[in-house]
């Protein structure tokens, strides 16, 4: 026999079955929303994604760190309107489990649309995030924080920032970015290509972090494409720590694939944009496909945009939501327009590689000023 799960709400005692299909989704926000004014006092801080401004509240403190050390670099002032307000807190042993086991999934993760909620699930039972785009306000719960990866987290906060962001106009391209000088560099391509090797090496010669593996992208007011700096994290291998010696101090808990976290401030501190500066959002100048294929010469060989998005695409366009698609695509549409698009040929002696970036860079500008 099924057990109901049960909830206080306006003084009466409500309950809904864990497996069913006519779950209330008014009901089961109001149930998360509970769960987190029930978790005791809140620690809040104030973080900048673009020029939107996010609250992120959590119980207990270590929740709170655990969740803020990814976006500490876009902290600043509390404001007094934000785009979105997410908080969480540490589940308790009785909170509701995600009730839509039939939602759209993949992997481990589940997502649930209706109306102007969005419900995920994620890592079988160990967090559910509510969202309700209309308000602003993302509330949820995480069993046991303290014994999952940075990785889990890293993961939770830039999805829920996506799914609350997308409605304004910010979309994914599946890239990592860098800006040098106030412009915008995106390197995309398949595993194994070069891109955390290009990108480690760039970071090291002084090119600004943006993101890694995916990137927001939004458009300026004067219509440039932005590369938008969100999380400071990135995901690597026990081979890129070989190759890269000074991350082995600070490689954190490894997830499930092997990969460790590391946050790429306390490895290179000056490697981040600050909130304020024009690198934390950058103009897209170029779109780099790494390649150990080919000559390895260091050369640049033009690429249609059409070829660079093509594998990019699958990994980055939610064709569930018609209207939204179609933004997405315009806008990448209007990237490759605007980007130049090549294939670097990886010379052997990546050292070369910055220079080589900075040099196009420099090109392009003067190109520009012609």
């Amino acid at each position: 026999m099924t057990t109901p799960n049960r909830y206080v709400r306006n003084g009466q005692l409500h309950s809904y079955i864990k497996y069913g299909f006519m779950v209330n989704a008014d009901d089961f926000f109001f149930s998360l929303q509970q769960i987190c004014a029930q978790a005791g006092p809140l620690s809040w801080a104030t973080v900048r994604v673009g020029a939107e401004d996010i609250a992120l509240a959590a119980a207990p403190v270590a929740l709170h760190q655990r969740l803020l050390r990814p976006l500490s670099h876009l902290q600043q002032p509390s404001a007094s309107a934000t785009t979105l307000t997410l908080t969480l807190v540490a589940a308790a042993a009785d909170a509701p489990p995600f009730p839509w086991p039939d939602a759209p999934q993949a992997g481990d993760f589940w997502e649930f649309r209706t109306g102007d909620y969005l419900f995920s699930h994620y890592g079988h039972g160990l967090a559910v995030v509510g969202l309700d785009l209309r308000r602003g306000c993302a509330v949820g719960y995480v069993r046991r924080p303290e014994l999952l990866p940075a990785a889990f987290f890293s993961g939770l906060l830039f999805t829920t920032l996506y799914q609350a962001l997308r409605p304004r106009g910010f979309f994914l391209l599946h890239a990592a970015a860098l800006a040098w000088q106030g412009q915008g560099v995106l390197i995309t391509g398949p595993s194994g290509a070069g891109k955390t090797t290009t990108m480690l090496q760039c970071v090291r010669a002084g090119f600004r972090f943006v993101s890694d593996d995916a990137t927001l992208l939004t458009r300026a007011a004067q219509g440039d494409i932005l590369a938008v700096a969100t999380l400071n994290t990135m995901h690597v291998t026990p081979r890129t720590v070989d190759f890269f010696p000074e991350l082995a101090p600070f490689v954190n808990e490894r997830a499930d694939n092997g990969k460790a976290t590391i946050f790429l401030p306390e490895v290179y501190p000056d490697s981040m944009s600050a909130v304020n500066s024009r690198e934390a959002v950058a103009p897209v100048r170029l779109l780099i496909v790494p390649s150990l294929q080919g000559p390895r010469d260091g050369t640049f060989e033009p690429l249609s945009g059409r070829t660079v998005l093509s594998e990019a695409l699958p990994l980055s366009v939610d064709l569930q939501q018609p209207a939204a698609a179609a933004a997405h695509l315009d806008l990448l549409a209007q990237l490759v327009k605007q980007a130049r698009c090549f294939r670097l040929h990886l010379p052997p002696d990546v050292v070369s590689v910055p220079p080589l970036l900075a040099a196009r860079l420099a090109h392009l500008s003067l190109d520009e000023l012609r």
